[in-house]
């Protein structure tokens, strides 16, 4: 069963790949050349850094950052007139952010080292190069779902090469065939995450054969990989998105109480996965959620007098060798930033994601803006998804939380007619 299941998603793999590429070719004709090419840098760079194939991670992280920078300084050395727009809402948010973070780390005394310094710094340097590339007029949400996509199906291909693509299950979950499929990476969680984002991708950025064909692709791998947390996220948020849709489609588009709503609902979306998400780190016992609860109640305890400032990311691997932590990183977005920034740097993250979610844009591209977010707020409750202080296979996540969208209405049938790639040259506004 596991041979035959390595086959199916390697065949859909290729698939995937080939429409990915043909869709790709069509970007290109249309311009945006330069930003798919500085996307690919980051994403598919970021995602062969976390497989197996990989030689050291430290070295291909800092390879693809500085690979990233000098892309960034080629794009700017060749812009024309018109190539850029405003800088994407909450931007100054996202590197307040990320410098609360450096400047607690670096103080904790925990970051030792010219090497250890540099590589925290950055990774606040590469994000401020992605927000130089969201000002590209050839670059929204579209480009980095294709490139997400195209690189997701390229990882699958590999399992006919990977030498050992499943592992054994344990006593807290089994996959649909009967073993965990971890494909070329070290975890199954990881897989799932960028199945389930290639899932999410499929119906709100893709159409035609690519949107059909990733859709099969990503739950095939989904549900193989038994990553739970991914598929409940990604299943709700689809059933969400949908339903959302249909109802700002037939009747509150352009309306002033349509508005209202729009942002009262945000805010109660907003709110509610955020008072969910302290609850259960906040409730969780030692044996909670595969036992991450173990994790959980032991940071909470280290950050006893710590609530508001933090402690810095660097002091969890020291505390972790003295056996005061367990040996695991937190497994949840949410205590990350706790841990290393306190209250003042979950404060700025919520800030963001309102300022994200308010500013102004068509139906369409608020409700999918909507998706993603919750999609990314919801799997950070059992796993980190996005670590500011760090260049990884996941960095591009917050990107395609800010990028700008296509400019496309909200239609009655719940989802916009596009190309197999929905682009347009209608602007999004900003803030």
């Amino acid at each position: 069963m596991l041979a035959a299941a390595q086959v199916v998603i390697a065949g859909l793999s290729i698939a995937v790949l080939m429409c990915a590429i043909v869709n790709g070719r069509q970007l290109l004709t249309d311009g945006s050349a330069k930003g798919l090419i500085f996307v690919g840098v980051l994403v598919a760079g970021g995602i062969f850094g976390e497989t197996s194939f990989s030689p050291q991670r430290v070295f291909v992280q800092g390879a693809v950052a500085l690979s990233f920078l000098y892309a960034a300084a080629i794009l700017a050395l060749t812009r024309s007139r018109g190539d850029l727009r405003r800088a994407p809402a909450g931007w100054y948010l996202l590197l307040a952010l990320w410098a609360w973070l450096f400047i607690v780390d670096l103080t904790s005394g925990a970051v030792q080292g010219v090497t250890a310094t540099a590589g925290r710094a950055l990774s606040g340097l590469v994000l401020l190069t992605g927000l130089y590339l969201l000002r590209w007029r050839g670059v929204s949400v579209q480009t980095i779902a294709l490139t997400v996509v195209g690189t997701f199906a390229a990882a699958g291909l590999t399992l006919i090469i990977t030498a050992s693509p499943w592992r054994a299950c344990d006593q807290f979950k089994c996959g649909l065939f009967g073993a965990l499929l971890t494909g070329p990476f070290a975890s199954e969680n990881y897989f799932g995450i960028l199945a389930a984002w290639s899932l999410l991708f499929s119906l709100t950025c893709l159409s035609g054969s690519l949107r059909w064909l990733t859709a099969s692709l990503g739950a095939t791998v989904l549900v193989a990989t038994g990553a739970r947390t991914s598929m409940i996220a990604v299943f709700a948020v689809m059933v969400m998105y949908v339903l959302a849709m249909r109802v700002r489609g037939r009747v509150v588009t352009g309306s002033p109480v349509g508005a209202r709503l729009h942002r009262a609902l945000v805010l109660s979306a907003i709110g509610i996965t955020f008072g969910a998400a302290f609850w259960l780190l906040f409730t969780a016992t030692r044996e909670s959620f595969s036992n991450r609860g173990n994790i959980w109640v032991s940071a909470l305890g280290v950050l006893r007098n710590d609530f508001t400032f933090g402690l810095g990311l660097d002091r969890w691997e020291p505390l972790t060798r003295l056996g005061i932590l367990p040996e695991h990183f937190p497994h949840n977005g949410y205590l990350l930033l706790l841990f290393s920034g306190g209250a003042v740097a979950v404060t700025l993250f919520a800030l963001l994601i309102v300022t994200l979610l308010g500013r102004q844009e068509t139906p369409g591209d608020a409700i999918a803006r909507l998706a993603f977010t919750e999609l990314f707020l919801v799997m950070s409750m059992t796993e980190v998804v996005w670590n500011p202080l760090t260049v990884d296979g996941l960095t591009w996540i917050i990107l395609a939380l800010m990028a700008y969208g296509p400019g496309r209405p909200a239609t009655s049938a719940g989802i916009p007619a596009a190309s197999p790639v929905r682009t347009s040259t209608a602007r999004s506004n900003g803030p």
